[in-house]
């Protein structure tokens, strides 16, 4: 699972969708939760290992606060 916080903008979740699959980890499904104005908490649930390079193209993004990978 790839866990982040975000600042609570627009796009933030397409370009992390956009990035994931350009990276071949399928997303199953999304959960977050919002402060509107604040910051947001997603939670991706993906088919495949993130690879290393795509963390750390997340955690560039200017939006984003946090990201970590979890597994269960």
């Amino acid at each position: 699972m790839l866990v982040f916080a975000n600042l609570d903008v627009p796009g933030v979740i397409g370009r992390i969708g956009t990035l994931c699959g350009r990276h071949g980890s399928h997303r199953r499904d999304a959960a977050w939760a919002e402060r509107r104005g604040g910051r947001a908490v997603s939670v991706l649930n993906l088919d495949d290992p993130m690879p290393p390079a795509a963390l750390d193209e997340i955690r560039a993004m200017p939006d984003i606060v946090l990201a970590k990978v979890v597994k269960l």
